[in-house]
């Protein structure tokens, strides 16, 4: 480590490279799209089990 002017210490300067592999972008974003793409097969599935039910007991949307 470095000292400046008045004594005290200084991290080094570290890359950007470093930095970008440090915050491990590609796992998070990998992580990111699979989260989202789970949620969305569960609403999907959810709102068709509710289309069905609906169905099933005769009551649509034009007559509620």
């Amino acid at each position: 480590m470095k000292k400046n002017v008045v004594g005290h210490m200084m991290a080094a300067k570290e890359p950007v490279a470093a930095k970008l592999r440090r915050w491990n972008l590609l796992p998070r974003l990998i992580c990111l799209l699979l989260a989202l793409l789970i949620w969305l097969v569960v609403v999907d599935v959810t709102s068709v089990k509710q289309e069905n039910a609906s169905l099933q007991s005769g009551v649509t949307d034009t007559e509620a």
